[in-house]
């Protein structure tokens, strides 16, 4: 089981340092969801919903 909060506040401390940061499969939509991804590029596992995320939030 993965603890939520010190997962977002490592993605969060990772991406914000400007660390490149690869994120595998859905991991992408989620820090998108966060607002960590607004004005970046961004890839996530090619399905529509994951795509959609990404799009709507700023990735």
């Amino acid at each position: 089981m993965v603890n939520r909060e010190a997962f977002e506040k490592l993605l969060t401390q990772s991406i914000s340092n400007g660390k490149i940061t690869v994120l595998p499969l859905a991991v992408p939509a989620y820090a998108a969801r966060l607002g960590l991804l607004k004005g970046r590029k961004a890839t996530v596992y090619p399905t529509t919903d994951l795509i959609t995320i990404l799009k709507n939030n700023g990735g």
